[in-house]
């Protein structure tokens, strides 16, 4: 099927123009009851708004907007705040380092590391993922703006290790990728809006990472249990899934799935 707006992919001169044009076009019609009505939802806009929260053994990260800031708090103090938009966090085993994905409300922004409360690596593009090692990170990138190195096409997913593809050389730009990190396991889903395939390794070896199932439908990783692979199946209104066997299928929508010790928490 043709995509008339394919081109919207990438922040090129026709993306550029078609959306200055449709901002005048918007705002011909919606200008005038947008500014009216400014005043009244203010007080929403600025008030304290929790966007993810993220927990590694004792440690949380609470990314929040508060006056139309972003703010990250590490165990109750918060680390870092920015007038742009943080999109998504991340926090290390030892909750001692966070990432964090900023932009100005583009796909393209900035990833930041952060430890001991201070910015020790940045690095810009399409991050839509980070899971800590022991020393490092992997991070899954999207090519919007140019190929990837590794001879693939424009728009296609890759995991990256120190700056270096790892994972993912071979998968067109159809296919998404995200990792979920359990214990020294590595969790990684490969798929579209309809199939997926689910890949399990060790944490610090990415060579070990090997498919363990080709699912008929999108999956989100949910951890390790009893040595086989946990996820969310999203058939329906969801399936909780250990390897092949059916845990349960959930009688109402379920967005997602965490796994806890006393079990699961949807």
């Amino acid at each position: 099927m043709e995509d008339p707006y394919k081109f919207a992919e990438s922040l090129g001169q026709e993306t550029l123009e078609y959306v200055k044009e449709k901002n005048a076009e918007f705002s011909g019609v919606y200008g005038r009851i947008s500014r009216s009505a400014g005043e009244r939802v203010t007080e929403f806009l600025q008030a304290k708004i929790v966007r993810q929260a993220v927990i590694s053994g004792k440690n949380t990260a609470i990314l929040y907007r508060e006056n139309q800031k972003y703010l990250v708090s590490l165990n109750g103090n918060e680390i870092y705040s920015t007038d742009k938009v943080i999109s998504w966090d991340s926090l290390s085993e030892e909750g001692k380092r966070i990432a964090l994905f900023e932009t100005t409300g583009s796909d393209m922004g900035t990833l930041k590391i952060i430890s001991n409360g201070k910015i020790v690596e940045e690095t810009n593009g399409n991050i839509a993922r980070v899971v800590f090692t022991a020393s490092s990170f992997y991070m899954v990138k999207s090519y919007i703006e140019a190929p990837p190195p590794d001879g693939g096409e424009l728009n296609s997913h890759r995991v990256l290790l120190n700056g270096e593809i790892i994972f993912g050389t071979g998968l067109d730009s159809t296919k998404f990728i995200d990792l979920h990190r359990s214990g020294d396991k590595m969790i990684a889903t490969v798929g579209d809006w309809n199939r997926s395939s689910i890949y399990c390794g060790e944490l610090e070896n990415p060579m070990s990472w090997k498919k363990a199932y080709d699912l008929d439908a999108p999956a989100e990783p949910v951890g390790i249990v009893d040595g086989e692979v946990c996820y969310l199946k999203k058939d329906g209104n969801g399936v909780l899934m250990v390897g092949e066997k059916e845990i349960i299928r959930f009688p109402n929508p379920v967005e997602s799935c965490n796994l806890v010790r006393e079990g699961f928490l949807v």
